[in-house]
This record gives structure tokens, sequence and C-alpha cells, in this order.
């Protein structure tokens, strides 16, 4: 029975760290032009101010149903 649970406890680690590692690698950002990029996860756009040196966000919005936030899924028709 000990066994069986550090078994789990050792795969549980594993898929968390893998989870981890791929967070971290996968590429979260696609840049449309040099000074902004979307996030590919949250759908957000930013954009470079260079006065300050940090990311914007441009608060975009949905105009439409049919329009879509960058990287948001749309449903199937």
């Amino acid at each position: 029975m000990k066994e069986r649970l550090y078994d789990v406890i050792k795969w549980g680690l594993v898929i968390l760290i893998a989870g981890f590692i791929f967070y971290i690698i996968y590429p979260k950002y696609h840049f449309i032009e040099s000074t902004i990029r979307g996030n590919t996860i949250t759908g957000k756009v930013e954009k470079y101010v260079q006065k300050s040196g940090k990311w914007k966000d441009l608060n975009y919005r949905k105009i439409s149903e049919t329009e879509k936030l960058f990287g948001e899924r749309t449903p199937l028709r």
C-alpha cells in the first residue's frame, strides 16, 4: 500500500513538473507588429510604450458576436 502511494505521488509530481515546463516553453505571445503583441492563452492585446519601457493593455472588446478578440475560439457552425 505504501509503495502505491509513493507511485501516485511520484507520477503526480512528474505531471506537475511537465505541465510547468510546457507552460514556460509554449509560445504565449504572437507579435502582430514589433510593438504590438497578443497573448494566445488569454486573448489580451498589448502595446509596448517606449517612454515607460512597459507593455500597456489596449483593452480590445468584442464589437459583435461574429467578431472575436485575439486568440478566442469561435463556435462551430
